[in-house]
């Protein structure tokens, strides 16, 4: 549904809350990623995300897939 919406141009956003780890494949797919602290933490370590706290790791991974962290 995500590349679907993007190839339309819409703009997307992805709510991570339930957390689902086959979900981590396609986070980076969405423009806009909401997520609690729970979830991204959940998240951060199944995408082996770096940094020492939750900041360091939203940090990394708006680096490494260009997309806004809410």
């Amino acid at each position: 549904a995500l590349d679907a919406a993007r190839t339309a141009g819409a703009i997307t956003v992805l709510n991570t809350a339930p957390f689902h780890g086959d979900a981590a494949g396609f986070l980076g797919k969405a423009d806009y990623l909401v997520a609690n602290e729970t979830e991204f933490d959940l998240y951060g370590e199944a995408l082996s995300l770096n940094g020492r706290d939750r900041p360091a790791r939203m940090r990394d991974y708006a680096a490494r897939t260009g997309r806004t962290i809410v």
